[in-house]
């Protein structure tokens, strides 16, 4: 498994780099005057900490999402308390719906949440479920929490049916819920699953991805977009072309067809990027749109912007790079507006050095946010483009709450950027 603290091992792609920042006409450009809002800030115990993941809007404009700790519970993974699944309107007033006890009710949610029809939410959690699978911790859970904050448990990885959930869910008309586990399956290197809407242990595996040796890429960590044929797209963080730079391989985009079928569209190779954990964007006519986490210029592998088209060829749409002002790192996907343009996120970088927002529109890349530390630091969510036109994320650190970390002061805050 790829360590997301570290800078993947460069080589010597700089000629490269500068060539493609050539060919593609890719520059910085100053952002138009935005206003950034902090519309909560975390405090780790009792109302969450952590929030990696993207928020969920209903139809009166209130947000839903998670903490992957605070809240109550024995768990400890740097910060007391297992998790919380929250809502908070539009005032920023911040209600808990259900806190983790990191036991068979899970431990660690890191994923986001869907939404249906009827209210009901449903999630995983990396940890907790059965304390016998990779003791003590478990390996997660799939749940659901219904209006009334009551908890029900779907489904419990065993290993080789899945292990670790990181990404949210998806369904289909038909009530069945998708998803990915980063560990687990027939080799131990992740899987793409099912739930059938009849719920409770009838979960199956319809990929499990082999690594570098069976070239379909390993440890996915990042969701699935599905097209209306019902096929699933997304992407996985190593994997792919070996033997490589990249330990392991520098990661893919797959398609997997509704029969479980996988087709590699395109593998990593460092030069074009590398480590890609977040999710994809789908357009309209199937060309694919996503970061990488490292890959490019030599010694620094600090992301890249890509597209993949319909026939799998890929295209760099920007190169980060720190030393312009433009961030590092990118651990979130991208969403799109009317117009367009693409948002999205860095971890790190900017003129505080604690990540950035950006936006991009015909190669050009304008920062609308600098986090400085109590507004915010070390984005990993996904940003959702709200129903009032305003853009709505989080930071896993950041504001002025207990939690400490090495990037961060604070347990987190979840903000708003109105044009």
């Amino acid at each position: 498994m790829p360590n997301r603290g570290q800078r993947a091992r460069g080589f010597c792609w700089t000629a490269l780099a500068f060539t493609l920042l050539l060919i593609s006409g890719i520059t910085n450009c100053p952002a138009q005057a935005q206003t950034f809002t902090v519309l909560y800030t975390f405090t780790g115990s009792p109302d969450g900490a952590l929030p990696y993941a993207a928020l969920v809007q209903d139809a009166t404009g209130t947000f839903y999402g998670t903490t992957a700790a605070g809240g109550t519970g024995n768990c400890n993974h740097g910060v007391a308390g297992c998790g919380t699944v929250f809502k908070v309107d539009s005032n920023g007033k911040e209600t808990i719906l259900y806190r983790f006890n990191g036991g068979a009710d899970g431990d660690f949610p890191v994923a986001g949440l869907l939404m249906d029809t009827a209210g009901n939410l449903y999630g995983t959690t990396q940890n907790g479920g059965d304390p016998t699978c990779e003791p003590p911790y478990g390996c997660g859970v799939i749940f659901e929490i219904d209006t009334n904050g009551k908890e029900t448990v779907l489904h419990t990885f065993e290993g080789p049916d899945g292990a670790f959930p990181l990404a949210g869910l998806v369904q289909d008309s038909a009530g069945n819920l998708y998803g990915t586990a980063e560990g687990g399956g027939k080799w131990t290197f992740g899987v793409v699953f099912e739930l059938e809407s009849s719920g409770k242990e009838k979960e199956k595996v319809l990929h499990s991805f082999g690594g570098s040796a069976r070239g379909d890429g390993a440890f996915p960590s990042s969701g699935l977009v599905q097209d209306s044929s019902g096929n699933f797209y997304g992407t996985t963080g190593s994997g792919g072309i070996k033997p490589h730079i990249c330990a392991g391989g520098c990661g893919t985009v797959f398609k997997l067809d509704k029969d479980g079928e996988e087709t590699v569209l395109h593998k990593f190779t460092e030069a074009d990027g590398a480590t890609p954990i977040a999710g994809l964007f789908r357009n309209a006519g199937g060309n694919l749109y996503g970061t990488t986490y490292t890959g490019v210029r030599y010694a620094q592998n600090f992301g890249t912007i890509f597209k993949v088209a319909t026939n799998g060829k890929e295209n760099l749409l920007h190169i980060f790079d720190p030393s312009r002002g433009d961030g590092a790192w990118p651990q979130s996907g991208l969403v799109r507006d009317k117009e367009g343009a693409f948002y999205g996120t860095t971890s790190i970088g900017g003129t505080g050095y604690k990540g950035t927002v950006f936006k991009l529109q015909s190669r050009n890349v304008s920062i609308l946010h600098n986090f400085a530390g109590a507004d915010g630091a070390d984005p990993h969510a996904t940003l959702v483009l709200g129903r009032d036109g305003s853009i709505y994320g989080a930071t896993i650190y950041g504001g002025n709450g207990p939690c400490k970390d090495g990037v961060g002061i604070g347990c987190g805050v979840l903000f708003k950027i109105t044009p």
